[in-house]
Parts: C-alpha cells; structure tokens; sequence
C-alpha cells in the first residue's frame, strides 16, 4: 500500500512538473499564430513574409500569449505616423522653452510689452522719416516749377534727387508694413505661449 501510494505521488509530481514546464514562458520552444491568406487564424513553428505583414502572436506550446505584433502600416499610416512623432517632438521642445523662459502667464504679458512697446517705437521713427521724405519730396517738386515757371529746364540734380527721394520713400514704406506684419506676428505668438503655459502649469 505504501509503495503504491509512493508511485502515485511520483506520477503527480512528474504530472505537475510537466505542466508547470509547458506553462512556462521561458521554454525555448515557440509557435507563431496568424492569419493566413485564405482568412483563417492558424499556427505553425515558422512565419510566412506575408503573415508577418499582417500582424502576428508568439505563443509557447500551452497558447499563452508571449508577444503580440501589430500589422506594419501602410505608407499613408506611417507618414501620418512620422508627422505626429515629428508634431510631438516639436511640442516638447516649444513646451520646455517655455518653462524656462517663464514661471507663470503674468511673466509672458510683461515680456510681451516690452516686446511690443519697442516695435511701436520703430514704427514710430519710420512714420517720422516717411513724413519727413514726403516733405523733401514736395520742397524739390517745388523747386522743379519753380524752374519751369522760369522758362528752365529743371535741373538734373532735382530731378536725380527726386528720383532718390521716390526710391527711400518707397524703401521706408515697405519697412513699415513689415513692422506691423512683424507686431501682429508676435502678439499673437505671445498669446499662443500663454494658452500653451496655462496648459502646461495646469496639468497633474
């Protein structure tokens, strides 16, 4: 009795042993399950290339799960893929120059004054020397009448000066619309970094 109570634990404990090895993960044997081309979930010791492209499961000789690999995307999916990596990435750069830059909203409204204060005194400098070419412009048409009311041919200097005076007014113009492009430009860039650290400072 004793002896065969012996070799029924013996057998247990091989049974046991034996399961234990086939649920383990670690056991160097593995199978792959995947769809084939006709639609069916089948599972076999190697991996067809066209399987792998569809996405597969490595499994160990119990069926537990030991890796799962996702379908490979599409062009489409991987350029969308790659673009909101690259999205991402920009967003962790513009998120950390802000947190070094400021410590709160109220810092970016200061720095943004100040910012802006110096464009409007730029603009105000090239209003000044637009009015002021404006005035050379008329002082030399004037002296260009003044010629042909005499009866004179108007002085080729004048005319050179005007011609100088034309070009530097259209010059200073040009600058001037690209100050306000540029005030614009940057109002709204300050308005943007403070909706951006208002997220930042109230995330968990």
């Amino acid at each position: 009795m004793k002896l065969l109570s012996g070799i029924l634990m013996a057998a247990l404990s091989c049974t046991i042993a034996w399961q234990v090895r086939a649920a383990d993960p670690s056991d160097g044997k593995v199978f792959y399950r995947y769809i084939n081309e006709q639609g069916a979930k089948v599972m076999h010791h190697s991996l067809p290339p066209e399987a792998a492209k569809r996405g597969y499961e490595v499994v160990n000789l119990s069926g537990i799960v030991l890796r799962v690999v996702p379908p490979a995307l599409t062009p489409e999916q991987a350029a969308a893929a790659a673009a909101q990596k690259e999205q991402q990435r920009e967003l962790a750069e513009w998120d950390a120059a802000l947190l070094r830059r400021y410590s709160s909203v109220e810092d970016i409204d200061a720095v943004k004054l100040r910012k802006l204060a110096d464009l409007e005194a730029n603009m105000a400098i090239l209003i000044s020397n637009l009015n002021t070419i404006q005035s050379q412009i008329r002082a030399e048409y004037a002296r260009g009448a003044d010629f042909e009311r005499r009866g004179q041919p108007v002085p080729e200097v004048v005319l050179t000066t005007l011609q100088n005076l034309e070009l530097e007014l259209d010059d200073t113009r040009e600058k001037y619309i690209q100050r306000e492009w540029e005030y614009e430009d940057v109002a709204e860039k300050f308005e943007q970094d403070k909706e951006r650290l208002r997220i930042i400072l109230n995330k968990p």
